[in-house]
This record gives C-alpha cells, structure tokens and sequence, in this order.
C-alpha cells in the first residue's frame, strides 16, 4: 500500500512537472516568435537574415543579381544561388507574413529534429520509461543556439533539420533519401558536406553518389531553369568571391563589406571556430595550420575508432563528427552550435537510463560543463574571446569518442532498466516454472524496484 501511494504521488507529481514544462515551451515559442517578427518586419535597428533571403527572392523574381542586392541594413547575400529561388514565395508576400510563415516553419523543423534525434539514439539500448524527459533536456541543452537562430531568422535551423534527415534515414538503410538530404543541406551551407568523409569511410557509396547526383541536379541543372547556365555559372563564381574566400582567409580584390567584418572575421568573439580562436588567442599567422592540424588529428582519431564498429557505435562516431565539424568549420558561430543536439541527446540517454555507473557519471558530468559554459558564455564576452564554447566543444568530441571505445569493448552494453529488470523476472519464472509470473507483474516490480529501492 504504501509503494503504491508512493506511485500515485510521484505520478501526480510527474505530471504536474510535464504539464509545467509544455506551458514553458508554449510561453517561449510566443516570445521568440514576437522577437523574430519585430526584428525582422517592425525593428530598423536589428538586422534579420530572413529579410536577406526576402530580399533576394525578389532579386530572382525580377532578373536582378542576387549577390548586389541588400536588406534593409546593407547586408548581402552568401549562400548558393539555388537557395534565392526557395525564398521567392516570400518575396512575394509582405515582411510581417512572411516573417510568421518562415518562424512557423522554423518551429516545426526544430520539433522534428527533435524527435529524429531522441529515434535515432535507441540504438543504444531500450530506454525502460517515458521518453519525454529525454526530449526535454537534450533540447535543452541547445535552447540557446536554436533561440537565436530563430530570433534571427537564420537558415541554420533548415540546415541541420535536413544533416538529421540524412543520418536517420542514412541509419535506417535509405541511402538515396538521406545523401538527397545532405546535398540539399549543402547547397544552403557547405559544412555539412564534411559529413562525406564519415560515409566514405563507412563505405556508404549509395548515399555518396546520391548526394553527388542531387548536388549537380540541385546546384546545376534546376537553376539553370531559372537563371539559365551562363548567368548560373556566374553567380557561382561570385559566390565563392563572396562568401568561400573569405571563410577561408583567402585574400581577395574587392571591398570589404559588412559581411566580412561581421561574419568571416577571426576577430568577432561570436565566431567560436578553433581557428578563429586561435587567432584571438595570438597566433595570427600559424592559426590556419594549426587548425587543419588539430582537425585532420581529430579525423584520423575517429576514423581509427569506427573501424569496427556496431549500430551503437557508429551513432557516436556521427555525433562525434558533428562536435568536429562545429570545431573545424572555418565560421561557426552561435547558432552553428545547435549541431551539438544529436550528441547531446546521446548523453541526456546514457544520464537518464540506468546503466553503468562510468558511463552514466560521464555523461551528466558533460551536460552539466556544456551548459555551464553555455551560459558562461553568454553571459561574458572574455570568455567568449578566448573561446570557451569552442573548448568545451571540443571536450565534448572527447567524451563521445571515448564512449565509442567503451562500447567497443564491451559489446552489447548498456542494458537499460526495463531490459535488466524484465530479464530478472524471466530468470524467476525459470527457476520456479510451476508459479509463472503474469507480464504485468514485470511491469509493477519494474515501477517497485525503482520508486521504492530506499524503503528496503
């Protein structure tokens, strides 16, 4: 009786928790979505990237050159011509409802992430309850990052919504549908093209050449119906004057713009890029080497370890790779961070399900640093110049690749609670075959063992 009531209350309280939970979630969707609209349709201080992309769906629709036009601030254009023409829809409906459509969108993206993420981490093991605190605090763990890129109306949002398309339906054996998505993420930003080389050396060569055949589709052959090929050729090589040298530090014969000041420069304490932090740090002109040098380490690291490797494994591998590639990209900035959901849902399991004690003090011990540092870094622009989220980053690369290892020695590890406790109750009924032990008593001495260990 008492186990039960004991059952009864924490149930209440459970759903009293969640409830409180959802109506936090609700009040901030409203008040970011608020800030997102008046930046970008009311505010003629704060710039919007979404009224960059208006801006030049509208330069599609009249013929105008994509990488001359401006929003309202003088910012210009530096994605790839083809995502110009996905923004002609709203070009052509006004800034405050297109505003609204585009953070709309941009909420359900981050939802179903989300959840692709929290599907994709069951490989691990059965998790033995309810997965709601499991989206919970993996999200939460990236709210920051997902905040401002939909404050801002930033693409990145779309970006890692389609890199999650690709790795799960890539786990689930659907090369063509997942190298499409990944092609399709990079024809918006080029970073997620880095995930190539974690599928070559998986020797995945359908999706390979499935994002290389959607590449050239998307990059070339549709454009051109829109531009036609010379003028698609040109904006191509505008873009890579644009936006590709300057990522890169490559010095070119034009103009500095806002673009570069703000974006491409080292010196701006929002770039968290190990090679921008280095050239904070002092080291100006060995910087780009020592960043290529710690990045090729850092690869050859992982691809060692994925050798040989299971389901379990080689999800870690793919959330190690997105820590490298948000620590390697030439810019990455705040909302970049938001690639840090898969490998932050693959620890919020291992801290939620009980399994080994190593792995379990591991994994919230590293949620427990990567927030800190989060709103560390929030909260003061020293520790953004000597790059502390850049860091941590890259501690988390090292616990994720660490977690690789230990699955690769013990096989078949970690068992969650529902597992453990369900095999327990198998092993009763098969020492005692003449009192079988109905499914719902496995169920009631699971939900027992757990809420009323400490009364025995």
């Amino acid at each position: 009786m008492l186990c039960r009531s004991l059952l009864h209350g924490r149930d209440v309280l459970d759903s009293k928790m969640k409830w409180a939970v959802l109506g936090f979630a609700l009040v901030t969707v409203v008040v970011l979505g608020v800030l997102m609209v008046h930046r970008a349709a009311f505010s003629t201080e704060l710039n919007s990237d979404f009224m960059t992309y208006r801006a030049v769906g509208w330069a599609v629709l009249t013929g105008s050159d994509i990488y001359e036009v401006r929003n309202s601030r003088g910012w210009p254009y530096v994605y790839p011509p083809p995502f110009a023409i996905l923004m002609t829809p709203f070009a052509k409906a006004s800034a405050f409802a297109g505003s609204i459509v585009w953070y709309l969108l941009s909420v359900i993206l981050v939802v179903s992430s989300v959840q692709m993420c929290v599907m994709m981490v069951r490989v691990l093991g059965p998790f033995g309850r309810n997965p709601f605190w499991l989206y919970v605090l993996s999200f939460a763990m990236v709210l920051f990052w997902v905040g401002q890129a939909a404050v801002e109306g930033q693409a990145t949002i779309l970006v890692w919504w389609l890199m999650a398309v690709a790795l799960y339906r890539s786990q689930r054996g659907r090369d063509i549908s997942g190298g499409t998505a990944l092609a399709c993420a990079g024809l918006i930003k080029v970073f997620p093209l880095a995930l190539l080389a974690y599928f070559a050396w998986k020797r995945r060569w359908r999706l390979i050449i499935a994002t290389i055949a959607a590449l050239l589709v998307g990059g070339i052959a549709l454009p051109a119906l829109v531009y036609g090929w010379q003028r698609n050729l040109t904006y191509w090589q505008e873009w890579v004057a644009v936006a590709t040298q300057p990522s890169l530090g490559v010095e070119v014969l034009r103009p500095q713009s806002k673009v570069d000041n703000r974006v491409f420069n080292p010196g701006n304490v929002r770039n968290q890029a190990l090679r921008a932090v280095l050239w904070r740090l002092g080291a100006e002109k060995q910087a780009r080497f020592l960043a290529v040098v710690v990045g090729s380490v850092m690869a050859l690291a992982m691809l060692v370890v994925v050798r040989r490797t299971r389901s379990q494994q080689d999800l870690l591998i793919a959330a190690a790779w997105l820590a490298w590639i948000v620590v390697i990209a030439p810019v990455s900035h705040f909302h970049y961070h938001m690639l840090a959901l898969l490998p932050m849902t693959v620890l919020a399991y291992l801290a939620l399900v009980k399994t080994d004690s190593l792995l379990t003090t591991t994994a919230r011990t590293a949620l427990i640093v990567y927030l800190l540092a989060s709103i560390s870094t929030l909260a003061f622009i020293s520790l953004q110049y000597v790059g502390l989220l850049c860091w941590t980053t890259l501690g988390l690369w090292v616990v994720l690749l660490f977690l690789a290892v230990w699955y690769n020695r013990h096989p078949g590890d970690p068992i969650g609670v529902l597992e453990t406790q369900n095999s327990r109750v198998a092993g009763e009924a098969n020492r005692n075959p003449r009192r079988p032990i109905a499914p719902t008593a496995g169920v009631r001495r699971i939900c027992e063992g757990y809420f009323c260990a400490d009364l025995r």
